[in-house]
């Protein structure tokens, strides 16, 4: 009797032992499910996905690839963000570098707080916590410089996320950045010089006495012209060339630098006229009847 209870007690120790085994090893293979599973949470790339986050035109006309922008006038941008991951990201801000030939002008309206960085030419928006799942849109305008060439490429805005992760679970943390992909979009400069306020105005005194009318000449008297070229245009202008006809029966004597008479025609050459910009030239003529 004693040997049959002395053999039952080993008995149910091994079976202790053995289950208690069992349930370590259940306890060890969910840890590790476990793991991997916070692992990939953390790991992942939370705001990875394109399609949700990147840089576009905001509602400008888009043709062939590109849109046209006239110097002065202000370009449209959508910046999207969304945390595609499943965990918390904190500190989170946009920093928006402003390309060449652009310039902000401080007048961006948007439920995030920004600061500019001049030194840097750069925007910074402060988004702070971004849950998984959640995202939102910033929209902001830049305006194109003046002068600048026609055909000219104006590079995108490039845009930087930065970001605190943390994983309680596996005890780690990091701060992490991510870049975003530049524009399908091009944005090229459209831009013109005009010179439609330019005029001509005429004198029988080295000063300009009226604009318009009629003017008493006789032989061997002497005209003042003065060529007034305006530039209103978004863009300057290189060797500008004026021709200036309708001269029979004048002697043109005393051009100014620039001036070149040919075959009773006075031929103007300006090596530049930058936009906004004028230049004035005189020649005289007399009159021989």
């Amino acid at each position: 009797m004693k040997k049959w209870v002395k053999n039952l007690i080993i008995i149910l120790i091994v079976l202790l032992v053995l289950g208690g085994g069992s349930y370590a090893g259940i306890r060890y293979s969910n840890g590790v499910k476990e793991f991997g599973y916070q692992s990939g949470i953390y790991y992942e790339d939370s705001f990875g996905d394109e399609g949700t986050n990147n840089v576009k035109l905001a509602n400008e006309q888009v043709q062939n690839g590109e849109i046209k922008v006239i110097p002065g006038k202000k370009v449209g941008f959508e910046i999207n963000f969304k945390n595609n991951g499943m965990l918390q990201v904190s500190y989170f801000k946009i920093t928006l570098k402003v390309p060449e030939h652009l310039k902000f002008t401080d007048d961006t309206q948007t439920q995030y707080k920004y600061v500019f960085n001049k030194a840097e030419n750069e925007i910074i928006f402060n988004i702070g916590t971004l849950d998984g799942g959640s995202g939102g849109q910033i929209k902001i305008s830049l305006q194109a410089q003046t002068p600048l060439i026609n055909g000219l490429f104006i590079e995108s805005p490039k845009v930087k996320f930065d970001y605190f992760k943390e994983s309680r679970f596996l005890n780690l943390n990091a701060n992490l950045s991510k870049d975003i992909s530049d524009m399908k979009e091009k944005i090229i400069v459209s831009s013109n010089p005009d010179f439609n306020n330019s005029f001509i105005k005429i004198s029988t005194q080295e000063n300009i006495e009226s604009e318009s009318g009629q003017i008493e000449l006789k032989k061997d008297d002497v005209l003042n012209f003065f060529v007034f070229v305006f530039n209103r245009g978004t863009m300057d202008a290189e060797n500008v060339k004026i021709k200036v006809k309708g001269l029979e029966g004048l002697i043109i004597s005393e051009p100014s630098e620039g001036i070149i008479i040919e075959n009773g025609e006075i031929n103007i050459t300006v090596p530049e006229i930058i936009a906004l910009g004028n230049k004035t030239l005189k020649f005289s003529a007399t009159i021989q009847m």
